[in-house]
């Protein structure tokens, strides 16, 4: 009977990993980010010339595919593009098939390290139904490529022997080159799982020159390799610069705002410096990125596309786990000094976090320190299961947190994010397919770049037959301040808008008018004011607002527009699917009453 309830529990858990990973992929997340739009982009053209739209990059390249993103993702995402032409299910189909997989593997390392079988079962459990995994599974960001290839790697090289940990060495590789951030953890993590797995010093003496041992002195080379050789050859070695150790502008601002602000001391040249300065800093990003509100209650929702606005990235009852889990994995002596590592690697796992000191953007730099309270989690939960009285208790509020998670994601998600992501530029995209056949459309963008490769993603336009003139206008702009990106009757600019020209004109609200030397601000208001005779809106999801203006339109007009949106199903989302009336009537509005 337990046998049945085990293979019983196994199949259900399979469904469930496929249905919160692969549900309505296709229509959500509704749109893809600025970095996804990066890879996603490379990753079609890598399906069909084996390189990127420039040709300048290819599968197995060790330089970026873009000065602010990585080496390999792009490799990693193309899979989705052999199999699928939506753009959204082919971009997200690489790590929803992780996020199937992850919990498997995370459940082996606990295995590997512990070989304790409940505690490896409940780390399966905690890790299939975590928010934190579940919504980082639909989405394709770089910082959960390089997690997923981290733990393989981690769940053989605990659990193989001899040589054949020497595998665990070829996924190291492959999440090092996934994202920039963790490129800095490869040694510590590899240096943690040793020390987890030999936890008394003769094993370590014994394995130092054994596989397991030079796997670890393999890592520390690779990491001087890039350090020393590849990084100060790559554009990215200005990130550098945004890092504490080299940032002076920023904290020396804050040392001076700090001695401006107190009254004149023999003590203060040692209290504020830029020493403690640089210290304050590295608290004040360590707390924000482990505080309760982002944990347990709303995630990251001001700086970010990917969080669930109304829900953190663990439940409720993970606060309580994690608390047990700290008891059961520090109150058992065969376990305690493996609990000291583990407690001890959440503060390192976070140092890409606390180092940088460009945007507050906790999620993916700390991705890896999350991963590790799942082991606390999971220690929680084998803790609690003890008790039958007790388990039971968990087992019915974990049930009742992941049906609450799962309306939040598939009932509202689909409005909250609308706003963080870039659907307006999917709109505008949208759009510009429609509208091109009657007349040439210019967008106007402050990322150009991004809003183009945004075009050629969701209008299916990185064909064989467009490689040349994509890679042609893609060059031509690399060296440019003002980008003109053009294909057949489109065209995407970070110039200023210029309404006299004879074309269909869609542009960001807030972005600058044409001005001669002669005009003055007045007379470019009065341009803009003269516009909205003839403008139309792609609006804000969330409020109606204008997102996006258009002049000088040629398809929606004809119908009747509403002045708001309501997005009621999920199916609105699905823009591929609409007539071109559909699409005007619901994602295009007249506001020109309220001139």
């Amino acid at each position: 009977m337990k046998r049945l309830f085990l293979i019983l529990g196994g199949v259900f858990l399979i469904i469930f990993l496929f249905w919160s990973r692969f549900y309505q992929l296709d229509i959500l997340p509704a749109s893809l980010t600025h970095d996804e739009t990066i890879y996603a982009a490379q990753a079609k053209s890598y399906t069909l010339q084996g390189a990127s739209l420039t040709q300048s990059h290819h599968p197995w390249s060790l330089k970026p595919i873009h000065p602010m993103y990585a080496e390999w993702p792009t490799t990693v995402m193309s899979l989705g593009f052999l199999v699928s032409n939506n753009p959204l299910w082919a971009t997200h189909f690489s790590s929803a098939l992780m996020g199937v997989l992850m919990p498997f593997i995370f459940g082996w390392l606990l295995w590997g390290i512990w070989k304790n079988k409940q505690l490896a079962i409940i780390g399966v459990i905690i890790a299939a139904t975590s928010p934190l995994v579940w919504q980082f599974s639909r989405l394709s960001y770089d910082t959960f490529y390089s997690v997923f290839f981290y733990l393989a790697g981690g769940a053989i090289y605990t659990n193989l022997k001899g040589k054949q940990r020497w595998w665990s060495l070829f996924l190291f590789v492959i999440g090092f080159f996934q994202y920039q951030g963790l490129k800095l953890l490869l040694v510590p993590w590899v240096g943690l799982l040793f020390l987890l797995k030999f936890s008394s010093f003769k094993k370590i003496k014994t394995h130092i020159f054994k596989p397991a041992g030079l796997i670890a002195g393999a890592t520390i080379i690779l990491s001087l390799i890039y350090g020393l050789i590849l990084l100060p050859n790559q554009k990215t070695n200005n990130r550098l610069s945004k890092t504490i150790f080299f940032d002076s502008e920023t904290i020396t601002k804050q040392v001076n705002t700090d001695r401006r602000l107190s009254l004149i001391s023999p003590w203060q040249k040692y209290i504020t410096n830029k020493f403690t300065q640089s210290g304050w800093f590295m608290v004040d990003r360590f707390v924000g990125a482990f505080n309760p509100n982002l944990l347990f209650r709303y995630g990251e929702p001001n700086t970010s596309g990917f969080a669930v606005w109304t829900h953190g990235i663990f439940y409720l009852i993970d606060a309580v786990l994690m608390l047990l889990g700290v008891v059961a994995i520090l109150a058992r002596k065969k376990t305690r000094w493996r609990g000291w590592l583990i407690l001890l690697s959440v503060v390192i796992f976070s140092i890409p976090n606390l180092i940088n000191t460009m945007s507050e953007w906790h999620l993916p730099r700390t991705f890896l320190a999350y991963t590790i309270l799942l082991v606390l989690i999971s220690w929680g939960g084998w803790f609690i299961w003890q008790n039958k009285f007790w388990r039971w208790v968990m087992s019915s509020v974990y049930l009742i947190s992941i049906a609450h998670f799962g309306y939040q994601y598939f009932y509202r998600y689909p409005v909250t994010h609308l706003d963080a992501g870039t659907w307006d530029e999917r709109i505008a995209a949208t759009y510009a397919g429609l509208a091109q056949s009657e007349q040439e459309v210019w967008i106007y963008s402050d990322t150009p770049e991004m809003t183009f490769y945004n075009y050629l993603l969701y209008e299916n336009l990185i064909t064989t037959k467009n490689l040349t003139a994509i890679k042609n206008t893609i060059s031509i702009n690399q060296d440019q301040q003002n980008k003109h990106y053009s294909l057949d009757k489109v065209s995407v600019t970070n110039d200023c808008v210029d309404v006299t020209q004879n074309k269909i004109h869609v542009w960001k609200v807030g972005h600058s008018f044409c001005k001669s030397e002669e005009e003055n601000d007045e007379a470019s208001f009065a341009k803009e004011e003269a516009t909205k005779s003839d403008r139309l809106t792609i609006p804000a999801a969330l409020d109606s607002g204008e997102a996006y203006r258009i002049y000088g339109d040629t398809i929606c007009q004809q119908y009747e527009l509403p002045q708001f949106v309501h997005l009621q199903d999920i199916q609105d989302l699905n823009l591929n699917q609409m007539t071109q009336q559909q699409f005007c009537q619901k994602w295009i509005t007249d506001l020109r009453g309220f001139n």
